[in-house]
């Protein structure tokens, strides 16, 4: 919409987006940011960039979780303890999944693509759009 304000790099993610969308249609096949091209080279980045904030706002305060994602269109999904789907861009869904842990396990968290996502936005354009979804939520 022309009045939506959008800063300089989500137009450019908007504009990657459209300038590589070759029309694949979603396929139903949940990857996590290691299965993408280049993925395993850079999770580490990844998860410190965007995981990391999203496990502690998490555990810190889940209702506010919940109230950031569906406040940003985020929809409930029976997906692991806790997670939302969001419609990041036309056949750019993304899920916000998070364990709750327990005396062995820590909590954990990651954010799961469809299998298409690589015809609309390369590693590092994903990586950006899922910060920009983090920066959204802890605000």
């Amino acid at each position: 919409s022309p009045d939506t304000d959008l800063s300089l790099r989500e137009e450019a993610l908007i504009l990657h987006y459209l300038l590589k969308a070759d029309r694949t249609p979603v396929l139903h096949e949940q990857i996590s940011f290691k299965e993408l091209p280049e993925g395993a080279n850079y999770q580490p980045v990844f998860y410190n960039r965007v995981l990391k904030g999203l496990i502690a706002l998490y555990t810190a305060d889940r209702a506010k979780l919940t109230l950031s994602a569906l406040s940003l269109g985020g929809e409930k999904t029976d997906q692991a303890d806790m997670s939302f789907l969001f419609q990041a861009l036309p056949r750019l869904p993304l899920w916000l999944v998070f364990w709750q842990g327990d005396d062995e396990f820590p909590p954990e968290g990651n954010i799961i693509f469809d299998r298409s996502i690589s015809h609309y936005l390369d590693t590092e354009a994903i990586t950006e759009i899922c910060q920009n979804l983090g920066r959204r939520l802890t605000q």
